[in-house]
């Protein structure tokens, strides 16, 4: 994909429909967040979502599930940190 925001409005770039829809999405882009743990935050996501979609949870009780677990993921660190910050 072109590096630069001027070629995707050049070309047969301009005029593809797949090619908008994906520039469309390069625009709202948002780096993933710059914590360690996010691969494993990640993946309690994806198996929450799963339980939502085959209908073993609202989308309620996923918030909450995700929740819990993201913050069991993030307890190492929040304890890090404190014992850092007091030294």
């Amino acid at each position: 994909m072109p590096p630069r925001r001027s070629a995707w409005s050049e070309g047969g770039l301009a005029d593809d429909v797949y090619a908008r829809a994906f520039r469309e999405q390069l625009e709202r882009a948002k780096p993933t967040p710059q914590v360690p743990e996010w691969e494993r935050i990640a993946t309690e996501i994806r198996v929450v979502a799963e339980q939502v979609v085959h209908g073993d949870l609202t989308i309620a009780q996923a918030a909450s599930e995700l929740d819990a677990r993201t913050d069991r993921i993030l307890e190492k660190r929040r304890w890090m940190l404190e014992r850092k910050s007091l030294q």
